[in-house]
């Protein structure tokens, strides 16, 4: 056993010497970069709509000369849009309705929409938001 303890140790220094110099760092002709994000990310408008389940009380909203169109609206247009009982359209024209409604209901509208003739303007549209008990409304 006196013989192998000064082996044991011999054996270790050697180990631990054969390990003594770091590798050469590379060249940088030999390091290729990875291009990450070469781009901006490319974002995508989501057609997603959540009305609020805290939405309560008697209040109308009234859109006068409503175009069908990318016009931007205001955040009461888009509140009234998700959370009135009803809407109604006022048009002088039926195809005016139609893609009123149309916009409408491609826009998160999911309930009643009425359509009542505008008798003083053959092209104007309007849009009546209504949230009450009492929606029995009559638009001239």
């Amino acid at each position: 056993m006196r013989c192998s303890k000064p082996i044991l140790v011999f054996a270790a220094c050697l180990f631990v010497s054969a390990c003594g110099s770091a590798p050469e760092p590379p060249t940088a002709s030999e390091y290729k970069p990875e291009v990450l994000n070469n781009a901006l990310p490319e974002w995508k408008p989501k057609d997603l709509y959540l009305p609020s389940t805290e939405a309560k009380g008697n209040w109308y909203l009234v859109t006068r000369n409503f175009t069908a169109s990318g016009e931007v609206y205001s955040p009461a247009f888009w509140f009234g849009l998700l959370h009135s009982q009803k809407i109604i359209v006022a048009s002088g024209k039926e195809t005016d309705w139609f893609a009123a409604k149309n916009w409408l209901r491609s826009h998160g509208a999911k309930q009643v929409i009425e359509y009542q003739r505008k008798s003083l303007c053959n092209y104007c549209t309007d849009v009546y938001m209504i949230n009450s008990d009492l929606h029995q409304t009559k638009i001239n």
